[in-house]
């Protein structure tokens, strides 16, 4: 009992030091800005004298009150104590809570103020909704202004170039008529003080786009007349912006549409791209359709969904890796990107489409992601780089001509959970010596292995001693019946 009694005199007499030092300070303060009262005599010192003596008498309050707490004779909440203080001479205090007050004092600073002694202060000042608008010809955009700190008072708006971009009294900007430049600064002021909005003319760049106002997303759609224009006569690299103005906003590219560089059977031979959106998710099919001239060589990570045909014949895009967010190639992705020099795949690819590399003469894939269950037709047909020596294991589905003229394929197995494999398979892979076929196949179509007759030595069949129903009768075509080892 005696040790609580003590440590109790130990803190009054902190705390009555505490005050002490504060009134001095306050003294001291208020003596630089005037004799004659902090309450009376604020408003005429300069703004910062003003800021520091509003800050002293509220931390002297402040204390005063734990005083009257910690003796037990406060006999009202922290925030009536508050308000009965500073409502008046200059102040005003409004209640947020019993324990949290707002004061606003002579210089228009305003104070949150918290019973453990938080003080948090906010000058006087503008705020605008947006330092920077892009506006469009006929349009007219109102800048949003936000007055805080407890600044009060008229508004004025001034345009630095009216010829380009006129301002309104009420804020309201829009484009001069036969504007000379190409943008203004508006500056807007109240009460001493100002802030700028930098207005520009907008376009669409080289690109249409359309719009998603629920999530200020946008799509990337085409060509603009302007875009068309600069690839009219050469090829010319173009850059995408991550982020568009559209009416005031500000919208996030993340898709390109389907079709959007779509030009019918002639393309666009004369479109580069020096990279895409950073924050694109979805390419969507057809989107670069015969860009012959595309020579990206990477696509952005956050990339979750390529549709069909999306870089059909882009035969000089020269990726190295895919998005590792994808789950699938779609059918004919890549079809005909005779300059795609990928190595690897991500590892959440399940399914290869229809011609999805078809012809992809440089592909150097050593391996495929263990996940892929299903590997369409011409998925791979004329991938002459292509130099495999094994598929996942949980592959189920081989399509007709999956692997045609790969001639540097090397397999040695199929998967043994392999259910189909389809016509033309591993026609003319001249380098499969000997392969190994599981039980598990109940369909096989025609000629699988066509054009191997003088490369292919031996085919195994596990466990099998002779085709079954499913087999095609000429699934073998003119490999030797001598070459065909059943019941391995």
């Amino acid at each position: 009992m005696k040790k609580i009694k003590e440590n109790k005199g130990i803190t009054l007499i902190a705390l009555i030091i505490t005050i002490v030092v504060l009134m001095i300070l306050a003294i001291v303060t208020i003596n630089a800005v005037n004799d004659g009262g902090l309450f009376t005599k604020a408003g005429n010192a300069s703004k910062s004298y003003q800021i520091e003596a509003e800050k002293e008498a509220i931390k002297l309050a402040v204390s005063e009150w734990k005083m009257k707490k910690y003796d037990n004779t406060a006999n009202q909440t922290f925030s009536q104590y508050m308000q009965e203080r500073f409502n008046g001479n200059g102040y005003r205090c409004e209640e947020i809570d019993e324990r949290t007050v707002k004061i606003t004092g002579p210089s228009k600073s305003q104070y949150t103020v918290k019973e453990d002694g938080t003080i948090n202060i906010e000058e006087p000042g503008i705020i605008l909704s947006k330092p920077t608008i892009g506006i469009l010809p006929g349009q007219t955009v109102t800048i949003e202004v936000i007055l805080v700190g407890g600044l009060e008072g008229e508004r004025t708006f001034t345009s630095s170039d009216p010829s380009t971009i006129t301002a309104t009294s009420a804020g309201v900007v829009a484009i001069a008529e036969n504007p000379v430049g190409t943008e203004a600064t508006i500056t807007v002021s109240c009460g001493g003080h100002t802030a700028t909005c930098k207005v520009y003319i907008a376009d669409q760049g080289d690109f249409t786009y359309s719009y998603n106002s629920t999530n200020k997303t946008a799509s990337v759609i085409g060509l603009s007349s302007v875009g068309e224009a600069k690839i009219a006569e050469a090829v010319t690299t173009l850059s995408m912006p991550d982020t568009i103005i559209y009416n005031d906003e500000e919208y996030t590219i993340t898709s390109i549409g389907t079709n959007a560089f779509y030009n019918g059977a002639s393309g666009y031979p004369n479109l580069n791209l020096s990279n895409l959106p950073s924050e694109l998710t979805n390419i969507e099919g057809n989107a670069f359709f015969k860009a012959t001239n595309l020579t990206l060589t990477e696509l952005p990570d956050g990339i979750t969904s390529i549709g069909n045909a999306a870089f059909n014949r882009c035969t000089n895009l020269a990726l190295t890796k895919l998005p590792s967010g994808l789950t699938s190639i779609k059918n004919m992705t890549f079809n005909e990107c005779t300059n795609l020099a990928l190595t690897s795949l991500p590892s959440g690819i399940t399914s290869i489409g229809a011609q999805a590399f078809y012809s992809c003469t440089n592909l150097a894939l050593t391996s495929l992601p263990r996940g892929i269950t299903s590997i369409e037709q011409y998925a791979f047909d004329s991938c002459t780089n292509l130099a495999l020596t094994e598929l996942p294991s949980g592959v189920t589905s081989i399509g007709s001509d999956a692997f045609s003229n790969c001639a540097n394929l090397a397999l040695t197995e199929l998967p043994n959970g392999l259910i189909s494999l389809g016509k033309y398979a591993f026609s003319k892979c001249t380098s499969i010596t000997n392969i190994t076929l599981p039980s598990s196949l109940t369909t096989v179509g025609k000629n699988v292995f066509q054009g191997c007759d003088s490369t292919l030595q031996n085919i195994y069949v596990k466990e099998l001693e002779l085709a079954p129903e499913g087999w095609d009768t000429n699934w073998a075509n003119t490999i030797t019946s001598s070459k065909i080892h059943w019941a391995q």
